[in-house]
């Protein structure tokens, strides 16, 4: 099973016997992008290891209070410990720092003159043979468990626009995800799906066609307030930037698209690649409002788009839908995606929806949470899949991405066993999985800021270790 690799900021602890040598390195890490814990004594280095349980340690052979053999003996004996890679760094080639390596299984003994291209091509090595995770990552396909993890998180539903029910919340939702959204009122629940996202700064109005809801809640939908109605509405179509920049090369397919968009007063501009539609947009800026790309299934394309938009202001950036299939990669998360194939009905609806702007809904629902108009408050929840645990908490997989520090709550027995009976866990980071559509894997963590991860992690250990199938 691999884990998407750009989930974790792997850790390093580094221990030098002189300050300057050990300020090099951890400036040299630390610019990309570990997270590194800096000490200068064979004590601090055990001590923060039993702390914050590094993803790799790398140490000098001679400090002056030790060696890095006293390091390696001390750790191997550990029983969590023992998983930690450790690399030396043999300053002075004499038999002095050099005798007491020998017969010890270090991950790496760097002989060469601090020269940091190499260095740091080693431990970049070090750390990218191990999990992606980490190395204390245990595979929920390894355990004798329930991998399945109900999710629970906080949204609000704030009304309708047009023919959608907009809630906002912390979560960019997949159109393949399916959830169902109680409200805290005693109301029907609903079955949401068919999402098309709207990001105000890491925060989204999720915005789900009304005709898809199929559940009895639909009813006291119908009657909620509609936000276009309201003082500061969004722009009407008469303000609104109309115009839709269509890349794809089926001129049959346009056709058809052209007849039913022009019925919502949105006016097509035709563009058979991607080449074209960067000079259109760079050449003209704001001249379309919306972007549908009907092929993007090649790696080279994706990246010659990012740099178009990547060149244009903020302000002047269309919305973009993409079509994906099933062997296609998603867009990125401030794009929205409609599988293929898709009715004529449902491709209006998301087309119509990308004219809206996150901002403009603001002006409506309040420019973020503490000033939002008051809403009803609810509960979207969703499946997951357990992957595992480590020293800090785990990895779900699922159908929609997490925004950074989004608290969530999560009931799986294992999870409840392992966290002591805590079901909510912030999610740190999330990433999509290649060459799988609208799945991604999330990283969460159960362990507070400050808190002991030996102590958990070795908590956690004698719950994984009591299960009949597992070897350590």
């Amino acid at each position: 099973m691999k884990i998407a690799p750009q989930l974790v900021a792997h850790s390093i602890l580094v221990c030098c016997d002189k300050r300057e040598r050990g300020l090099r390195i951890k400036n040299i890490l630390a610019k990309t992008g570990y997270k590194v814990e800096l000490c200068f004594s064979v004590y601090d280095a055990l001590h923060i290891a039993a702390q914050e349980m590094p993803h790799l340690i790398i140490t000098e052979s001679n400090i002056f209070d030790g060696t890095a053999g006293v390091i390696y003996d001390r750790l191997m004996a550990h029983k969590t410990l023992h998983q930690i890679p450790i690399m030396v760094h043999v300053v002075n080639k004499t038999r002095e720092e050099i005798q007491h390596l020998a017969g010890r299984n270090f991950a790496a003994i760097f002989l060469e003159q601090y020269e940091p291209e190499a260095f740091f091509s080693k431990t970049k090595e070090l750390i990218e043979s191990q999990s992606s995770v980490s190395p204390y990552f245990v595979s929920a396909q390894d355990l004798p468990i329930d991998s399945h993890v109900d999710l629970s998180l906080e949204t609000t539903i704030m009304g309708r626009m047009g023919d959608s029910l907009v809630c906002r919340s912390e979560v960019h939702i997949s159109p393949e995800t399916i959830l169902r959204c109680i409200p805290e009122n005693g109301q029907d629940s609903l079955e949401l799906k068919d999402a098309f996202n709207l990001d105000l700064n890491g925060e989204f109005f999720n915005l789900f066609p009304l005709q898809q809801i199929k559940s009895s809640g639909r009813q006291w939908v119908m009657n909620l307030p509609d936000l276009a109605s309201q003082e500061n509405k969004p722009k009407d179509k008469s303000s609104q930037n109309r115009k839709i920049l269509m890349i794809m090369n089926n001129k049959e397919y346009l056709g058809g698209y052209k007849e039913i968009l022009s019925g919502f007063e949105i006016e097509v501009v035709e563009c058979s690649n991607i080449t074209e539609a960067g000079e259109i947009l760079l050449s003209k800026g704001t001249t379309c409002g919306s972007v549908y790309i009907h092929d993007f299934d090649d790696e080279a394309l994706r990246r010659q788009w990012q740099n178009i938009l990547s060149r244009l202001p903020q302000a002047h950036r269309p919305a973009v839908v993409v079509g994906i299939t099933d062997r296609e990669l998603p867009p990125n998360a401030n794009c929205n995606a409609i599988r293929r194939p898709f009715g004529l009905g449902r491709f209006a609806e998301v087309i119509e929806a990308s004219f809206l702007r996150a901002e403009e809904l603001a002006k409506v629902a309040g420019s973020n949470s503490s000033s939002a108009k008051k809403g009803l408050p609810a509960k979207y929840l969703s499946e997951a899949k357990l992957l595992g645990v480590d020293e800090i908490g785990g990895v779900i997989e699922s159908t929609f991405l997490l925004a950074p520090n989004v608290k969530v709550h999560i009931k799986n027995s294992f999870l409840q066993r392992c966290f002591k009976g805590q079901e909510q866990v912030v999610f740190s980071n999330s990433a999509r999985i290649p060459d799988s559509p609208n799945r991604f894997h999330n990283r969460f963590e159960a362990v507070a800021p400050g808190a002991s991860k030996g102590r958990h992690w070795e908590f956690v250990i004698n719950i994984v270790s009591g299960t009949h199938q597992f070897r350590q």
